[in-house]
Protein backbone atom coordinates (compact mmCIF):
# COMPACT_ATOMS: atom_id res chain seq x y z
CA UNK A 1 0.00 0.00 0.00
CA UNK A 2 1.52 3.70 -0.92
CA UNK A 3 0.37 6.66 1.00
CA UNK A 4 -0.03 10.15 0.13
CA UNK A 5 -0.58 13.15 2.58
CA UNK A 6 -3.38 15.47 1.00
CA UNK A 7 -3.28 17.79 3.22
CA UNK A 8 -2.93 18.16 7.43
CA UNK A 9 -6.10 16.15 7.79
CA UNK A 10 -6.58 13.64 4.82
CA UNK A 11 -4.57 10.83 3.39
CA UNK A 12 -4.56 8.71 0.66
CA UNK A 13 -3.97 4.90 0.18
CA UNK A 14 -3.36 3.03 -2.69
CA UNK A 15 -4.14 -0.69 -2.43
CA UNK A 16 -1.89 -2.01 -5.06
CA UNK A 17 -3.47 -5.63 -5.08
CA UNK A 18 -7.20 -5.01 -5.13
CA UNK A 19 -6.56 -1.58 -6.83
CA UNK A 20 -8.40 0.18 -4.68
CA UNK A 21 -8.08 4.09 -3.32
CA UNK A 22 -9.21 5.18 -0.29
CA UNK A 23 -9.36 8.64 0.81
CA UNK A 24 -9.51 9.19 4.64
CA UNK A 25 -10.17 11.68 7.12
CA UNK A 26 -7.37 11.32 10.09
CA UNK A 27 -9.55 13.22 12.03
CA UNK A 28 -12.85 11.28 11.78
CA UNK A 29 -11.37 8.06 10.78
CA UNK A 30 -13.82 8.12 7.52
CA UNK A 31 -13.27 6.78 4.20
CA UNK A 32 -14.67 6.63 0.97
CA UNK A 33 -13.29 3.82 -1.05
CA UNK A 34 -12.71 3.90 -4.57
CA UNK A 35 -12.82 1.31 -7.65
CA UNK A 36 -10.58 1.85 -11.17
CA UNK A 37 -14.23 2.91 -12.71
CA UNK A 38 -15.62 4.93 -9.49
CA UNK A 39 -12.09 6.69 -9.33
CA UNK A 40 -12.91 7.68 -13.29
CA UNK A 41 -16.37 8.24 -12.65
CA UNK A 42 -15.47 10.75 -10.06
CA UNK A 43 -12.54 12.40 -11.71
CA UNK A 44 -15.12 13.13 -14.69
CA UNK A 45 -16.68 15.32 -12.25
CA UNK A 46 -14.13 17.06 -10.31
CA UNK A 47 -14.02 20.21 -12.43
CA UNK A 48 -17.98 20.77 -11.78
CA UNK A 49 -17.28 20.08 -8.07
CA UNK A 50 -14.54 22.44 -7.72
CA UNK A 51 -16.51 25.10 -9.29
CA UNK A 52 -19.37 24.63 -7.07
CA UNK A 53 -17.01 24.86 -4.14
CA UNK A 54 -15.94 28.48 -5.32
CA UNK A 55 -19.77 29.14 -5.26
CA UNK A 56 -20.26 28.11 -1.96
CA UNK A 57 -16.67 30.22 -0.76
CA UNK A 58 -18.20 32.71 -2.64
CA UNK A 59 -21.28 32.95 -0.28
CA UNK A 60 -23.78 31.87 -3.63
CA UNK A 61 -26.22 29.45 -2.35
CA UNK A 62 -25.25 25.96 -3.80
CA UNK A 63 -27.13 22.77 -3.51
CA UNK A 64 -24.85 19.75 -5.51
CA UNK A 65 -25.02 16.29 -5.52
CA UNK A 66 -23.82 13.80 -7.92
CA UNK A 67 -23.88 10.50 -7.98
CA UNK A 68 -20.34 8.70 -9.56
CA UNK A 69 -20.73 5.14 -9.03
CA UNK A 70 -22.14 2.27 -6.58
CA UNK A 71 -24.57 4.40 -4.23
CA UNK A 72 -21.27 6.75 -3.82
CA UNK A 73 -22.50 10.62 -4.18
CA UNK A 74 -20.83 14.27 -3.95
CA UNK A 75 -22.79 16.86 -1.95
CA UNK A 76 -21.26 20.62 -2.35
CA UNK A 77 -23.82 22.74 0.13
CA UNK A 78 -24.39 25.46 2.50
CA UNK A 79 -22.85 24.04 5.93
CA UNK A 80 -20.29 21.94 4.74
CA UNK A 81 -16.54 23.46 4.32
CA UNK A 82 -15.74 21.56 1.03
CA UNK A 83 -17.07 18.69 -0.77
CA UNK A 84 -18.94 15.66 1.43
CA UNK A 85 -18.23 12.24 0.11
CA UNK A 86 -20.88 9.56 1.01
CA UNK A 87 -22.32 6.36 0.29
CA UNK A 88 -25.80 6.20 0.50
CA UNK A 89 -28.27 3.19 0.64
CA UNK A 90 -31.64 1.73 1.62
CA UNK A 91 -31.89 -0.28 4.68
CA UNK A 92 -33.65 -3.50 4.50
CA UNK A 93 -37.53 -3.12 4.62
CA UNK A 94 -37.29 1.13 4.30
CA UNK A 95 -37.61 3.06 0.57
CA UNK A 96 -35.87 5.90 1.17
CA UNK A 97 -32.45 5.83 0.96
CA UNK A 98 -29.97 7.10 4.20
CA UNK A 99 -26.15 7.66 4.92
Amino acid sequence: MKTFNIDKNRILNLVENNDEIHIMDKTTIKAAVFTPARWASFMLCLDEIHDQVCKLIEGAHVAYLNHYRGGWHVTVSRGLHGADLRKFYVPLGETNGSS
